[in-house]
């Protein structure tokens, strides 16, 4: 028997009117290059890694999954750091589907040194994302189905047929541009530096997306264009005395902007020798004065581990497992349970492979990777002089 989605023709166009903003994935911190594709790069690795989300789920209806396979890597001898992704969402039982791959840059605009220890560094970054939207019609019950009298059959309690199927349904690919700015500026190499970093970007420009760009209602023939997604994002990492330990403190507050649809984002991330780090964020959306929104809280806790190489016998592998749950303050609070985000992400250091595949000399390929680097949260490369973040760092010992 098919699984009753009770779908009016009119909530179905409802629904794609509002499938008309971006679907919700991951939060700001550890998710940077997403929102901006300026932070590509930005570890000062060859960074391989895959996240997976749940959320929305209850008795009545299935979860909102979203999987992310993505590879980055930071190129100190290069003027520009790129990445890729594969992004898979699925709604409730297969009934509506987005599959998109993107291709990501972050281009180095240069360094300007500020007094004797004071470093001002700028990135551009661009990506561009293809996808297709796809729906699964057999899991849907229409309008025309259901009998007044008999409900889905009908009296000899044979199936109703539907004139409206769209099973299969099947878009183009379309492609959907994205640009990002991100000024870093650091300050120190020593235990006691600090940075801080402004980014803007905007996704979804209409100057090079159509109208049905991410095919927002064309399942159902008419068209609602996607709107442009701003985002703007002060963050910071600073060192601070706990006991007999530094600690590295990263507070961050993002907001974003779409069509009726405005969200912010703070919290703060404390990290202990780089092995382990706790977060707590407060998420409040609101698509209008008169909505019912729901806001949540986050907390996420990542611990890492470092390997040597096989082939250099150094210190520059790196494994980081990361766990998220959220927890909705009123709204949906009671109505579903709790988001959760688990991701897990290989670093390698060492030299860039890109560097050596194009015979650039070791001491501009480096990516700095020794453990118990002067500087705890970030690090001017010597081929360009990017600032990467310092990923590298363990020794916190005061």
């Amino acid at each position: 028997m098919k699984k009753l989605n009770c779908i009016f023709i009119g909530v179905i166009f409802f629904c794609f009117h509002l499938s008309a903003q971006d679907p919700f994935f991951t939060h700001y911190y550890g998710n940077k290059s997403s929102f901006n594709p300026a932070f590509t790069g930005i570890n000062s690795a060859l960074t391989v890694g895959l996240k997976y989300r749940d959320q929305w789920y209850n008795e009545q209806a299935s979860a909102f999954r979203t999987a992310n396979v993505y590879l980055e890597e930071s190129v100190p001898c290069f003027i520009m750091d790129y990445g890729f992704s594969v992004l898979h969402h699925q709604a409730g039982e297969g009934d509506f589907t987005r599959t998109e791959i993107s291709g990501r840059g972050a281009f180095h605009l240069g360094t300007v040194e500020l007094g004797k220890e004071g470093f001002l560094n700028g990135r551009f970054g661009f990506s561009a994302t293809t996808g297709q939207v796809g729906l699964d019609g057999n899991q849907l019950v229409y309008l025309d189905q259901l009998d007044a009298l008999y409900g889905l059959n009908n009296r000899e309690n044979i199936p109703n047929e539907s004139a409206f199927n769209l099973n299969g349904v099947q878009q183009p690919w379309y492609f959907i541009p994205s640009v990002g700015f991100l000024i870093r500026y650091i300050s120190g190499q020593g235990r006691d530096s600090w940075r801080l970093d402004f980014s803007a970007a905007a996704h979804n420009l209409g100057l090079f997306s159509g109208v049905d760009a991410r095919q927002s209602a064309s399942l159902t023939g008419l068209e609602y264009p996607l709107e442009t997604r701003n985002i703007f994002a002060l963050s910071g990492a600073f060192v601070a005395k706990m006991n007999n330990y530094r600690v590295v403190v990263q507070p961050s507050l993002m907001y974003q902007r779409q069509s009726s649809l405005k969200y912010l984002e703070g919290g703060i991330d404390i990290s202990f020798l780089r092995d382990f780090t706790f977060g707590t964020h407060y998420h409040f959306a609101q698509l209008e004065a008169s909505a019912t929104n729901t806001n949540w809280y986050s907390f996420r806790v990542t611990t890492g581990a470092f390997f040597k190489s096989r082939l250099t016998n150094r210190t520059s592998e790196r494994l980081e497992i990361t766990a998220e749950i959220s927890v909705a303050n009123g709204g949906l609070g009671n109505s579903v349970r709790s988001p959760i985000e688990l991701g897990m992400a290989l670093h390698f250091g060492g030299n860039s492979r890109t560097c050596r595949l194009f015979g650039s000399p070791t001491e501009k390929s480096s990516l700095e990777n020794r453990r118990g680097t002067p500087c705890p949260v970030g690090q001017v490369s010597r081929g360009k002089r990017k600032i990467y973040d310092q990923i590298w760092y363990s020794d916190l010992l005061l």
